[in-house]
Formats: C-alpha cells, sequence, structure tokens
C-alpha cells in the first residue's frame, strides 16, 4: 500500500464531481486548507450548500458536462463522487488524460464484493500454509485490473474466477 500526502496551496483546485455524502466526506479533508475547493453536481447536501453560502467552496448547481473539462485541466485533485458509473469511467479517463490526481470514490460495487472477499480469504487462509504463499495467491489475483474490473460491476466474474482458482488449491489438499 502506498500513502501520498497532498499539501495544498492557495494555487491549488481541488474538484469535486458530484455533492452526496461522499464529497462532503472528502470536502471536510480540505476544507479548512489553503485551496479552492470547486463542486459540480446539480444537488448537494446542507452542509455542502451551507460551505458554499459561506463562501468556503464554489458550487456549480447543474451536472457535469463536457463544457467543464476545463475544470479538470486546472486542478490539483480532482474527486469522482456520483454513483453513475458510466460518467465516472468518462471523468475518471478524463482526469488520466489531463495528468490529474483523480479519485474515484464509486464504492459501491466494492462494498458488494467486501463479504465474498473476506470469505475467501479466510479460506485461503486455511488452505495455503504460509503468509508468503496466501501473499503470492493473492498478488496474482487481486490486481489492479481485478478492482478496476469490480468497480465496473463485473464482480460476477472475478467471484466466479476467484472461487475456481481455490477450489483449485482445495483439490490439490
Amino acid at each position: 500500500m502506498v500513502s501520498i500526502t497532498f499539501q495544498s496551496t492557495t494555487e491549488d483546485t481541488i474538484l469535486f464531481v458530484g455533492g452526496g455524502e461522499v464529497a462532503e466526506r472528502r470536502i471536510q479533508l480540505f476544507i479548512d486548507e489553503p485551496c479552492n475547493i470547486v463542486v459540480i453536481a446539480p444537488t448537494v447536501t446542507d452542509r455542502i450548500c451551507q460551505w458554499s453560502k459561506d463562501n468556503r467552496i464554489t458550487w456549480y448547481d447543474r451536472a457535469f458536462t463536457m463544457d467543464d473539462e476545463h475544470h479538470i485541466i486546472t486542478s490539483s485533485l480532482f474527486f469522482i463522487c456520483t454513483d453513475n458509473g458510466e460518467l465516472n469511467d468518462t471523468l475518471y479517463d478524463m482526469g488520466k488524460k489531463h495528468r490529474v490526481w483523480t479519485n474515484r470514490s464509486d464504492y459501491g460495487q466494492l462494498q458488494k464484493a467486501m463479504p465474498r472477499l473476506k470469505i475467501f480469504r479466510e479460506e485461503v487462509k486455511l488452505l495455503l500454509p504460509t503468509p508468503e504463499a496466501r501473499q503470492k495467491f493473492w498478488r496474482n489475483h487481486l490486481t489492479v485490473e481485478t478492482f478496476e474490473a469490480i468497480l465496473k460491476g463485473e464482480w460476477m466474474t472475478i467471484e466466479e474466477k476467484l472461487d475456481h482458482e481455490i477450489s483449485g488449491i482445495r483439490s490439490k489438499s
């Protein structure tokens, strides 16, 4: 795991597309920092609305459009906080295209996978005797591509593959 610390300055713009509870929690991390916070969302939480009224953030009360790409280009950090997977894919690609640090917050798909991943983890612990063997298994089967597939709603495919791999270990035991 890698941890990155971002030290904002008054020159930095932090962009949020989406204005729900997830966006609010992320904004809270920066609200007292020296930066410009921009939110693009047709609806926001009461707290985000109040921050806007207090001139602590800039809120564009509308849905993101392709005309908003300039906000991504000029951002230091970009948080995608919508529940629209297709839009999130587009926004993520735009963030990568413009080489902006991008955080995609649509964890709903990952939350669906977590209970079953915990069960798989326990099975692997029982089947593979050493930490090294378990670590190798997970490095081979939980890659960046795997997590991207889960976020895109492909958990069933990943689950089948993991189940197949674990069954293979079980049959060798």
